[in-house]
């Protein structure tokens, strides 16, 4: 029997053994400290309190999802409710804590591991594939956003997954299996509810190749049939909120729409979004690759030519290694783009030459919805997160094609290069949060909020309310704070800012930046707690 089982073992293929290998290793880096270094924002907060209510039974299922802006601060469209159901579903199983409403997100970031594997090897080599997907594994940017519960942290996954689906129906056509039906409609149906940039990207990217695919053969809308219908019953929450409310919620997003349109269409808007995007992709392109660079769209490109810059910048450019920098990153997205037009034209394999042209359109129907909303902050670049490694490997092939005698040493100093990069950033992230909360007041991490709503409880001699009061800087922590302080059955009131009007006879307590002066106090993290008044 054990003779048996060695030779099963050994039977297994190396790449097996690597890329199981890189997926713990992924595990390991999206979990460690998980709970501690969990990140809780308003966000955060704003769903916990739903998943509370309707584990505990005050409120029903939600039939709608977070919302994303719509025509005015009164008006916000509702995604589809499948997030929240994703959260539910965690909290029944084990419990409503915050981190664990963070374990879908969790679970299809390390999900996104083996997918990316599978995605990349659709065009590149196994060695090569694995070489990307171990660098991915390790990212800075994917591990960022796979630590805390947000709707779009799952689009990495759900991306890939529709990709991979939409190039086995071109490849397939009418001969596609239901694996792929059921898989694509699975994409789709919770994709369109992660954001409103997945909504447009997700249903555009899909309706133009299903008219792709009926025009070259029409028996094949069966099963295109099957893949909508899949989607809109994962849907089903918000069709049932549409037709109890006059769709009502559709016509947001309308009004929206048009007005979206309408500020693309002026010229000198137009031509600003465009230069804020193709700036901010750039720099998006090399973080998410290396974390090198900004962890959000400075436009240092508009800066450079830019006739009044600014001092901070002015010194910026004396630096030799900043402009190196972006030097590299300038060239690293052009040539990428420049490799994918070439291929996509060139590659002679019918089935490479699908995914190429697919995913280029995937990246250029992203790039013009994030221009029409004028979305241009590092998050909403998610959608195209696989683009730099693609673009990588593409620099790679050519090196290899036409340099074979240093290949291996070139590539094998790219892809050191990249991965230390991440990893210095992963280690100086972890060094940070090691020391509860260092990375500064305005990080509200589990680390630093679970201490000091501790501290809270403890010094409020057995009151059941506590008030608060605190710098402008860091008082957006009563938030989280409050929430955690609910679940203990005291409850927090927070004093209008500047008004420090304390009642009497009650625990008034005080959140500083700084350490007072001839008072007693705490530091937890890097925020300062004393008390002021019994």
């Amino acid at each position: 029997m054990k003779n048996i089982l060695q030779n099963k073992i050994k039977s297994v293929p190396k790449k097996v053994w690597i890329l199981l290998g890189i997926i713990i290793l992924g595990i390991f880096l999206r979990t460690y400290n998980f709970h501690d270094w969990l990140q809780m924002k308003s966000d955060q907060i704003r769903d916990a309190i739903l998943v509370r209510d309707v584990i505990t039974g005050r409120t029903p299922w939600p039939l709608l999802g977070p919302t994303v802006d719509g025509t005015g601060a009164d008006k916000l469209y509702n995604l589809g409710p499948i997030y929240y159901y994703f959260q539910i579903i965690s909290a029944k199983i084990f419990g409503d804590y915050p981190d664990k409403l963070a374990y879908p997100d969790l679970l299809f970031s390390i999900l996104s591991i083996p997918l990316m594997y599978f995605f990349l090897k659709r065009y590149f080599s196994e060695n090569l594939s694995l070489a990307l997907t171990g660098l991915y594994s390790i990212s800075f940017f994917a591990i960022q956003y796979s630590r805390f519960a947000w709707n779009p942290n799952s689009i990495p996954f759900f991306a890939l997954l529709l990709l991979l689906t939409l190039h086995e129906f071109l490849i397939k056509k009418e001969k596609t299996t239901w694996f792929w039906i059921v898989m694509m409609g699975f994409a789709l149906g919770v994709g369109v509810q992660l954001h409103g940039i997945t909504l447009a990207l997700f249903a555009s990217i899909s309706f133009l190749v299903f008219v792709f695919l009926i025009k070259k053969n029409a028996k094949i809308w069966k099963k295109i049939a099957i893949v909508i219908f899949i989607a809109l019953v994962l849907n089903t929450g918000q069709w049932l909120s549409e037709i109890k409310t006059n769709f009502s919620n559709s016509k947001i997003l309308l009004n929206y729409i048009f007005k979206s349109g309408s500020q693309v269409n002026k010229k000198n808007n137009f031509l600003n979004s465009i230069e804020k995007g193709i700036d901010c992709q750039v720099e998006v392109n090399a973080y998410m690759m290396s974390s090198l660079g900004s962890d959000s769209c400075s436009l240092n490109f508009i800066k450079l030519v830019d006739d009044e810059k600014s001092k901070s910048f002015r010194a910026d450019i004396k630096n030799p290694f900043f402009l190196a920098g972006l030097a590299a990153s300038f060239f690293f997205s052009l040539l990428g783009y420049i490799f994918l037009f070439y291929n996509c034209k060139n590659e002679k394999d019918k089935e490479k030459r699908y995914f190429l042209r697919l995913v280029a359109l995937y990246l250029a129907i992203s790039f013009l919805i994030l221009l029409a909303g004028g979305h241009f902050s590092f998050r909403y670049f998610i959608c195209a997160f696989f683009a730099p490694l693609l673009f990588l490997g593409f620099f790679i092939n050519y090196l290899f094609n036409k340099f074979h005698r240093i290949h291996k040493e070139l590539i094998i100093l790219l892809l050191l290069l990249a991965g230390i990069a991440n990893i210095m950033s992963l280690g100086r992230a972890a060094g940070e949060l090691s020391e509860k909360g260092k990375t500064g007041y305005n990080a509200d991490f589990m680390v630093q909020i679970e201490p000091l709503a501790s501290y809270l409880i403890a010094n409020a001699d057995g009151q059941k309310k506590v008030y608060l009061d605190g710098d402008f800087a860091i008082m957006h922590i009563s938030f989280p704070l409050k929430y955690f302080l609910e679940r203990q059955r005291v409850e927090l009131i927070k004093i209008p800012q500047d008004s420090h009007n304390y009642p009497d006879g009650v625990s008034v307590f005080y959140l500083s930046n700084k350490a007072p002066k001839d008072i007693d106090y705490e530091k937890i993290g890097q925020i300062y707690v004393f008390k002021i008044k019994n």
